[in-house]
């Protein structure tokens, strides 16, 4: 026994040294979880212009296609598309009135317009340079002024005309959302006609409400 003793209490005492550092070793540091990636935003630059087309509508400003003097003043509608490089087309009708010593001149201009675009979007808005082309039909009416007294010598009292002249602007153009797809919408730039055999040059600018679906 006393053989036994001197044999064992050595070997438990190896034994303990050996699984002394395992009981007392603290448990290693776990890495933090990651954060789960936030979802995308929907409104996001890109996202803000992905449908096929931007409408706008609202009120147009300019020179008038064939008068001297004054302005022109009505309404106007576009359709734009919405890519880096891309098409429009513009509808607008617009008055303008001029007086002389004889006669006071009213003109009612129609101008229908194809439109190349190049934009650019940044964040809720887009930059665009359009240039347009086609054409613009012209009402003149012409009221011949005292025509009280002249009326019973038989002189022409009133005329009117149509006409057509080629015609194109070349705007820089505003679009900035608002809310939803709502926005507003602003171009401005000089403006050409050709009548009879000359060219006349003038400006336009619209404002107007856009629709961004």
């Amino acid at each position: 026994m006393p053989r036994l003793s001197s044999i064992a209490l050595p070997m438990l005492s190896l034994l303990a040294i050996l699984l002394a550092p395992r009981a007392f070793a603290q448990p290693a540091a776990q890495p933090p979880a990651a954060e789960p990636a936030a979802p995308p935003s929907d409104a996001s630059p890109t996202s803000l212009w992905q449908g096929p087309v931007a409408v706008d509508a609202g009120l147009l400003l300019g020179t008038p296609a064939a008068l001297g003097t004054g302005q022109t003043a009505g309404i106007s509608a576009g359709v734009t598309g919405t890519g880096t490089l891309t098409w429009g087309a513009r509808a607008s009708w617009s008055r303008a009135q001029e007086d002389s010593l004889l006669w006071a001149v009213t003109h009612n201009e129609v101008r229908l317009r194809g439109m190349g675009v190049l934009q650019r979007h940044v964040g809720r808005g887009t930059i665009a340079l359009q240039v347009a082309a086609g054409g613009t039909a012209i009402h003149e009416s012409r009221d011949r002024h005292q025509a009280a007294r002249l009326s019973a010598s038989g002189t022409g009292l009133s005329t009117t005309a149509w006409s057509l002249a080629p015609g194109g602007e070349l705007e820089l153009a505003v679009t900035l959302r608002i809310m939803d797809e709502w926005g507003i919408a602003v171009a401005a730039g000089p403006s050409t006609h050709w009548i009879d055999g000359s060219l006349q040059t003038g400006w336009v600018a619209t404002l107007g409400v856009a629709w961004l679906p």
